[in-house]
């Protein structure tokens, strides 16, 4: 909340102004959508918020190795081992936490979970929005069967 002054004994103190900028998940991915669907307010989205292939041109890049958030430390020890075998014992260890599953397991993809308590709406309209980046960078659809 906003604060203007307080009182601490006799003494009085400003406080810094404070403004209360959360938003929900929902109410988050709601914006997203909304922005998406108008041009005009698409360019009002923060640049980590869009779409990978709205900034560089995948089908103009020969990638050699595409490396995925979820197993990022298991690409790049790939990719290091692949390139740079030469070297012994090079790994790097814990690049992206990941949550461990009941049976002691790890579970790359537990973020995926916060779709659950979103509508199909809003999840197909994210994934509208983010359907050139699932096709080149080769991810799933999300199936809530499966993570809900």
């Amino acid at each position: 909340g906003i604060r203007d002054h307080c009182v601490t004994g006799v003494q009085t103190c400003a406080l810094p102004i404070f403004y209360d900028h959360t938003i929900s998940w929902k109410n988050f991915v709601q914006k997203i959508i909304e922005h998406a669907s108008d041009s005009d307010k698409t360019q009002h989205i923060t640049g980590h918020h869009l779409p990978l292939s709205t900034m560089c041109e995948p089908c103009l890049l020969k990638f050699d190795y595409i490396i995925h958030l979820e197993t990022i430390t298991e690409d790049t020890n790939f990719i290091l081992n692949k390139e740079y075998s030469h070297l012994d014992n090079l790994k790097i260890r814990n690049l992206y936490q990941v949550s461990k599953k009941k049976d002691g397991g790890k579970d790359p993809y537990y973020l995926l979970k916060y779709y659950c308590d979103l509508s199909d709406e809003l999840v197909d309209g994210i994934q509208r929005f983010f359907v050139d980046d699932f096709e080149n960078f080769g991810y799933e659809r999300f199936d809530r069967a499966k993570y809900c």
